[in-house]
């Protein structure tokens, strides 16, 4: 009884171990998958720019091997069998070379790289069934491993086209080949399908891993670390491109300071500054994804906004609520006769206007006299208000 007994439990705790090494095989297969997605999602521009090339290669390099082949075709007997299907791939590899410019913009370019090679399977099919019938084909492995080596895409969706093409293949095909044949057809299609998935996977993870290095470190020299804001280099490089070109909305910029930050940083340090930062460009960069302004970190305690759309009155009603946002933080601020930390709001003339360096100059003009009015406040330029800064400088 005591045997059974133990034995039972050992059994029991064997189903118990191998239960949570399934949910621990489960987890990390969910967790690869979410990471993929992010990776996709993170990196569509590359993807998308790396398809579209491999498209334009594809496709180039296919009417040229076809115009090869037609004419090997020409010069030789025994290829001759082969001259129409070489000239119908290639009319259909023109046409999808001619397409290809007009919509690749409104088609993701690996749906085109699955119509390409989607034809050369179906060139695949008709040789290997109606002309080489006597013969295992070699081309459509070829064609199959290619696809999941050299598409960027979701996995699912690379595996099942594959995967569908493969099955295609042997079931038009199967049919009209020799019956010593079948077997060696289905082994090769069914090895090459298995090892190309496998690798396609690897290098696909690979490759969507050095798009997001990249994407990372163009961030890290783009953005402020502490407040996640694009930084000084990318506020000069955005006003560049700005002057550049004529605006089709309404221009404005805004400059604002946290308010007393040199004594805020005197009396609790530089990293209680560094938090207080942070704080206020978490609030900005909320509100960069909520409205039409990009804001950026100018440098120490000071941020620039260019808002886009938006008139004098509404940009005002914007930045108040920031100014409000901030104050209720309650970062204490005792270097202030026990108020908290508040930031002062300077504001452009909003125009049609490419004279960006004039903009900002304002905006800068503006914070100051927003400063010099008492602090906690936004306002907006006026000329009047600017004659007085100048005189009172």
């Amino acid at each position: 009884m005591a045997n059974e007994l133990f034995w039972f439990k050992s059994f029991r705790f064997e189903l118990e171990c191998e239960s949570v090494d399934n949910m621990n095989m489960l987890n990390r297969f969910i967790a690869y998958h979410k990471d993929m997605a992010s990776l996709i999602r993170n990196n569509q521009d590359e993807i998308d720019e790396s398809n579209q090339k491999l498209t334009f290669v594809m496709l180039t390099m296919g009417c040229i091997c076809y115009l090869f082949f037609i004419g090997v075709s020409l010069l030789l007997q025994h290829y001759r069998p082969l001259l129409v299907p070489y000239v119908m791939e290639l009319t259909i590899l023109c046409f999808l070379s001619f397409l290809f410019p007009a919509i690749v913009n409104q088609v993701p370019s690996a749906f085109f790289i699955y119509i390409g090679y989607g034809t050369l399977i179906g060139f695949s099919i008709y040789t290997s069934a109606f002309v080489t019938p006597n013969y295992t084909s070699v081309v459509i492995l070829l064609f199959l491993s290619q696809i999941p080596i050299i598409t960027l895409d979701k996995s699912w969706r690379i595996n099942l086209i594959v995967i569908l093409y493969s099955v295609i293949y042997m079931v038009v095909v199967i049919p009209y080949k020799d019956p010593r044949l079948i077997s060696d057809e289905i082994f090769n299609c069914l090895l090459t399908v298995s090892i190309a998935l496998v690798l396609g996977e690897f290098l696909r993870r690979a490759r969507l891993e050095n798009f997001e290095l990249k994407r990372q470190a163009l961030l890290r020299e783009k953005t402020d670390f502490i407040t996640g804001l694009f930084n000084r280099s990318s506020l000069y490089d955005y006003l560049m491109e700005l002057q550049q070109t004529t605006p089709e909305e309404a221009l404005g910029i805004v400059m604002m300071d946290i308010d007393y930050f040199k004594k805020y940083n005197d009396t609790y340090g530089h990293q209680a500054g560094d938090v207080c930062i942070k704080k206020v460009g978490e609030i900005l960069l909320h509100y960069s994804q909520r409205v039409h302004i990009q804001f950026f970190r100018y440098g120490g305690e000071e941020f620039v906004g260019i808002a886009k759309g938006y008139s004098s009155e509404e940009l005002f009603q914007i930045c108040d609520k920031i100014r409000n946002e901030v104050y209720q933080l309650r970062i204490p601020n005792h270097a202030m006769e026990g108020s908290f930390v508040s930031i002062s709001i300077g504001i452009s003339p909003v125009c049609q206007s490419a004279d960006v360096a004039d903009l900002l100059h304002k905006a800068d003009e503006t914070l100051y006299a927003a400063k010099a009015s008492g602090r906690n406040r936004v306002m907006v330029y006026r000329e009047d208000l600017n004659r007085r800064i100048l005189l009172s400088k």
